[in-house]
């Protein structure tokens, strides 16, 4: 699919009158196939042979004849309708017409009496005829008329650029060309709020094997022989939709490749332990909703020996030490808090997980996030909390790491992504061939310590510099 800025006019509507009023031509029809005479029935055997008629009738052939076929049509009618049929084929043959003016009259209104309203008539084969895109007949002129909808989705984030799809059987399919094109602008493909709606009256429309029969002068006594007549109506939605804005260089792709960390195990020694006892401190814990404490799926001696804390299950949720991995299946959870489990430390979704607020701890060691899997991911939906996805580094290379394959959208009523004080340069790393960042752009704040040491925030913005307050990770894969 090719995307391109439209002009201005494809967003009104039609105007009237620039729907053609071309009507379905005549085919041209076949010459005539050269008149073969028939063989005789039994019943008129009596009739005397004669030659085919040539081009140049006989001089004394015309009362003479006339005469003959009177007598042969009061002698040989029958209350049949197929011996009638028969007659006129017989009579056609000798170049005669049986029901023309030079035929006695009440002969012919006598024959026409006997046919039965059971008889069926022959139903002539029509010949198909190339049609018009679009019939200019008035609206509801063709009763038989079948209603399609074709429908057109436009996004727009003026003054930048505007996007209209082409139009489409379904109003699914139209959303989706416009999401594959914010997607390949950086936008937020499942944010498109409907302004207006508008139907509009195009014309009727034959499918391709439509046979129909009827003057274009009376639409109304059109009549359907096969196929189809569409009364076509187009219906255009337009959204508003976020987009980068090439124009203000908001036009970026991911990382190449991911950064190599170093500590990518826990703290399981307790290194960097704060208390006097070097009891190690990591832990993955996760709060259910209504829950007053947390529940502990990992957990360093320090909780134990200090709070009493005890691991616990939390439904959805379960991790692996040996792979520092915590995998979160149809999960749902108020709360994830982390705390020095190392820049090693993945989130493996499974199915749809929801979590209210999810937040790390890096303290000088490393508390990085990896997200990893199929699955989807949903943070502060509600957008009760400030910060979505909280990363607190506290001076260590720790950064949010999104691989690919698996769908998140995170939500803040301030920010929706905040990190703060890591030592890498670009905290927020994704794949550019497996994952697309929507909502906005990445932007990192440097601060220079006293030592010379250089700290980054980072969070994701929109193209007026405020941050935003949703941020997607869109799987290509």
């Amino acid at each position: 699919m090719e995307f391109y800025r439209i002009p201005d006019e494809y967003n009104l509507p039609p105007e009237d009158g620039l729907l053609t009023s071309e009507y379905p031509a005549a085919a041209p029809e076949e010459a005539p196939a050269p008149r073969e005479i028939p063989e005789l029935p039994e019943e008129f055997a009596f009739l005397p042979e004669q030659e085919a008629p040539s081009r140049v009738p006989k001089k004394d052939s015309g009362a003479k004849k006339r005469k003959k076929q009177r007598e042969l049509i009061r002698s040989i009618m029958a209350p049949v309708a197929a011996t009638v049929a028969t007659l006129s084929i017989v009579l056609a043959s000798y170049n005669s017409d049986p029901l023309a003016d030079n035929i006695v009259t009440e002969t012919y209104e006598s024959s026409a009496n006997i046919i039965s309203n059971d008889t069926p008539t022959p139903t002539p084969t029509p010949t198909e005829a190339p049609a018009p895109e679009y019939l200019n007949y008035p609206e509801g002129s063709v009763p038989a008329a079948t209603e399609k909808i074709l429908t057109v989705i436009h996004a727009s984030n003026e003054p930048d650029y505007i996007f209209a799809s082409s139009p489409c059987e379904t109003e699914e399919e139209a959303m989706a060309e416009v999401k594959a094109w914010l997607k390949t602008w950086g936008g937020n493909p499942k944010f498109l709020p409907e302004t207006s709606r508008t139907k509009t009256w195009l014309g009727y429309q034959l499918s391709d094997d439509a046979i129909i029969s009827g003057s274009g002068d009376s639409p109304e006594k059109i009549v359907v022989l096969g196929g189809a007549i569409y009364a076509v109506y187009q219906v255009d939605i337009y959204c508003d939709a976020y987009l980068r804005s090439h124009a203000e260089g908001y036009y970026e792709f991911g990382d190449a490749v991911l950064p190599g960390l170093p500590n990518l195990d826990p703290d399981f020694a307790g290194a960097m332990a704060w208390n006097d006892d070097h009891y190690p401190e990591q832990y993955v814990r996760m709060a259910l909703e209504g829950d007053r404490t947390y529940r502990y799926l990992e957990m360093g001696s320090a909780w134990s020996n200090y709070y009493g804390a005890e691991l616990s299950d939390v439904p959805g949720a379960t991790y692996d030490p040996d792979t520092n991995v915590l995998t979160l299946e149809n999960c749902t959870a108020a709360a994830l808090d982390i705390n020095l489990m190392g820049n090693g430390f993945t989130i493996n979704l499974i199915g749809d997980n929801h979590i209210g607020q999810i937040s790390a701890w890096g303290a000088m060691y490393g508390g990085s996030i990896t997200f990893a899997g199929t699955g989807s991911l949903i943070v502060n939906e509600s957008q009760t909390s400030e910060f979505g996805l909280v990363l607190n580094a506290e001076h260590s290379p720790s950064a949010l790491i999104v691989k690919g394959g698996v769908e998140i959208e995170i939500y803040g009523s301030s920010k929706a992504i905040h990190i703060e004080g890591s030592t890498l340069d670009n905290p927020i790393r994704f794949l550019a061939e497996h994952t697309l960042l929507a909502g906005g752009v990445r932007k990192t704040e440097e601060t220079i310590a006293s030592d010379g040491t250089s700290y980054y925030d980072a969070t994701v913005v929109i193209p007026d510099g405020t941050p935003a307050t949703f941020v997607g990770f869109e799987s290509l894969d």
